[in-house]
């Protein structure tokens, strides 16, 4: 998305949310335009009858996990959720999230194995009306949208598929909790006598709110991770014992914050800096049908370039001189590919090595040496940044971001000695990566790809916008 596409000498050419300038009627108020034609005052009549300007808004989605059920509850009648730990890690974009099942099984239970499913809330736009939509979201059908998948029994990998409808027993008493639920990671746990360890693990992005207010300004909203708490009581005889485990592996744990406030009062931290406390109450039930993380900051920007992060005020900066380990020749438009793109509103710079990128850099040196509050990276090829174009893009806007490769994992080098590590959203939406603890003047900043969003037409990695956020 482009938000000051065409509006070379203002700072917010940073982004690409051509629509969104549009929509929000930016263009005719940022200063930097052509001058018009001096007009005569209007007369309150006359303001009164101007279409007022409104505001976009609009969601970042991602699917919502919730705790372990069994699949079948005739099967699973006897079967004995003894414990439940909840280990979350929270990355800068997206989580991993492991979960760990004590599970006691009696002899008698039919079938060779037993199914036990993860729970997800998942409400992904109608693709044809998403690309109809003033401002098109990112949007990955559920198999690809839940990442990282791995289940295991005793530590032996175990089959899991990712599927979608309801529970077969959605409609019993005892599942009430996941009535609505119509997407599910299923393990397949076999059915042996005695107790097993059955464990989940998988990654989500957060969901994120998006709103554009008329002065102009961009809303980023803090990152979200919900976690629906409620299924736990649909096993036999109750749950004993479930324990969330938190900690910030690319934030700083200060940044975290936990819904609702109850929970909070049983929060323990560790001597590592891990937050744990017990998901259950005295009765044996969870204190909220579901909690949320907020593991980072939103961030608020206006049209001049200045940006908010934190409470903490910088302001977008194309000040700097860039360098490329490798440069792919031209983009698919025909446009030459270079490193100085990132800091213009149009144009790409891509990788050009053998395979996928992996390895390759970016190494910046600004011009203006100030505390860096964060990064702000718009990564792929946006499909949505030039309608005219490219149209058959706009019409299928996830299909065709998904052609070209985006940066997943990135290392970033502060002066040279600082190193921090950042997940990337897989979404053409602005995103910050902010540098956890650090807080000395930056001159450099060197970004390695260590991992991608691998393209289904070209292993090309792109990158559309890098700005280092200075105060």
């Amino acid at each position: 998305m482009d938000l000051m596409n065409g509006l070379p000498r203002v700072n917010l050419t940073a982004m690409r949310l051509a629509t969104l300038i549009w929509l929000a009627g930016i263009a005719c108020c940022v200063p930097g335009m052509a001058a018009e034609p001096q007009q005569k005052e209007q007369t309150a009549a006359e303001k009164a009858d101007r279409p007022r300007q409104q505001e976009i808004s609009f969601q970042c989605i991602a699917p919502v996990p919730g705790l372990p059920v069994p699949m079948d509850l005739t099967q699973a009648d006897g079967i004995r959720l003894n414990a439940l730990d909840v280990t979350v890690s929270l990355k800068q974009h997206q989580a991993f999230l492991i979960y760990t099942c004590a599970l006691d099984i009696p002899r008698g239970i039919r079938g060779k194995t037993i199914s036990v499913g993860v729970p997800f809330q998942y409400e992904p736009p109608d693709e044809q009306a998403n690309a109809a939509r003033q401002e098109p979201i990112r949007s990955l059908p559920f198999t690809k949208a839940v990442q990282d998948v791995v289940t295991s029994v005793d530590d032996l990998k175990c089959d899991f598929s990712l599927v979608e409808g309801r529970h077969l027993q959605a409609d019993a008493p005892s599942m009430f909790p996941i009535a609505g639920i119509t997407h599910w990671l299923v393990a397949q746990v076999p059915n042996k006598a005695g107790i097993h360890v059955l464990t989940f693990q998988f990654s989500v992005p957060y969901t994120q709110d998006v709103a554009i207010t008329p002065e102009p300004k961009v809303h980023m909203g803090e990152p979200r991770l919900t976690l629906l708490t409620s299924p736990v009581i649909t096993w036999t005889g109750g749950t004993p014992r479930a324990v969330v485990n938190v900690y910030s592996s690319e934030m700083t744990n200060q940044s975290v914050k936990l819904d609702p406030s109850a929970d909070a009062k049983s929060i323990m931290t560790t001597p590592k800096g891990v937050y744990t406390w017990s998901l259950l109450g005295a009765d044996g039930r969870p204190y909220a049908p579901s909690l949320v993380l907020t593991p980072g900051p939103g961030w608020v920007l206006d049209k001049d370039g200045r940006m908010t992060v934190r409470g903490e005020r910088g302001v977008l900066t194309d000040q700097y001189d860039v360098t490329a380990s490798s440069t792919l020749d031209r983009d698919p438009y025909g446009v030459p590919c270079s490193p100085d793109n990132l800091k213009k509103s149009s144009g790409y710079w891509a990788e050009s090595v053998s395979g996928d990128g992996q390895g390759e850099t970016l190494e910046i040196r600004l011009r203006k040496p100030g505390r860096l509050l964060g990064i702000m990276l718009e990564t792929g090829i946006s499909p949505v940044t030039d309608p005219e174009k490219d149209s058959e893009a706009r019409r299928h806007p996830n299909i065709a971001y998904s052609m070209f490769s985006r940066p997943k994992g990135i290392q970033v080098t502060l002066n040279g000695t600082y190193t921090f590590d950042a997940t990337l959203r897989d979404d053409w939406t602005p995103q910050i990566v902010v540098p956890p603890y650090y807080r000395q003047p930056v001159h450099t900043i060197k970004i390695r790809i260590n991992s991608i969003y691998r393209g289904t037409g070209t292993s090309d990695t792109y990158i559309g916008i890098l700005k280092p956020i200075i105060q």
